[in-house]
């Protein structure tokens, strides 16, 4: 059974909102590296400094764990075909699944990652947290 998530683990995360709203890319492909006449090779996408802020801060404050990401089929569903959507309806372990989908499926696709910050879904995803962990401070 996967860890409940805790909100303060979440405050790194919600912490970097408006530098997110700031960020207009968040990953870039560099140019080739040209090994001969005929020869160019790609080093693959570089996050932004935020994402890989955003990547680190995950992963040290303890929001990826294991979990089956790959079969959870209503996640991908999500992901996939409302990108950006209005996260708010959704709980604080099931914000944490989406945040683990989408950090996972980065390391098999790559620019995952920047794909759903520039689409808005790691932004709504995070103000949708930020809503919940801001009532249970409160209430």
């Amino acid at each position: 059974m996967p860890p409940s998530p805790n909100p303060t683990n979440w405050l790194p995360l919600i912490e970097l909102i408006p530098a997110i709203e700031r960020t207009r890319q968040f990953g870039a492909y560099p140019e080739p590296v040209q090994l001969a006449e005929n020869l160019s090779v790609y080093s693959g996408i570089s996050d932004s400094a935020i994402a890989g802020e955003f990547m680190h801060r995950a992963y040290d404050n303890g929001l990826i764990y294991d979990f089956d990401w790959m079969r959870w089929e209503a996640g991908r569903l999500v992901l996939q075909e409302r990108p950006g959507d209005d996260f708010s309806t959704y709980d604080l372990e099931t914000l944490n699944k989406f945040i683990i989908a989408i950090v996972r499926n980065d390391k098999y696709c790559e620019g995952y990652l920047a794909s759903k910050f520039s689409d808005g879904t790691i932004l709504s995803i995070l103000k949708a947290a930020e809503s919940i962990v801001n009532h249970k401070g409160s209430g």
